[in-house]
């Protein structure tokens, strides 16, 4: 079967990060929007840290 998704990272908090193709994160089962905001800026500062090594 086809997806568009790249990969699915769950969270010990039992959060789901989605990332796309075309570059979007998607944060699911959190309680709000500035809970997403850091559970992505977290994804992102990772991804960064692990591309310069």
């Amino acid at each position: 079967m086809y997806t568009p998704y790249i990969t699915i990272v769950k969270e010990c908090n039992g959060a789901e990060v989605t990332f796309s193709r075309d570059g979007r994160i998607l944060v699911k089962k959190v309680l709000s929007k500035s809970e997403a905001e850091a559970i992505a800026a977290d994804v992102i500062k990772i991804a960064l840290r692990a591309s310069t090594e």
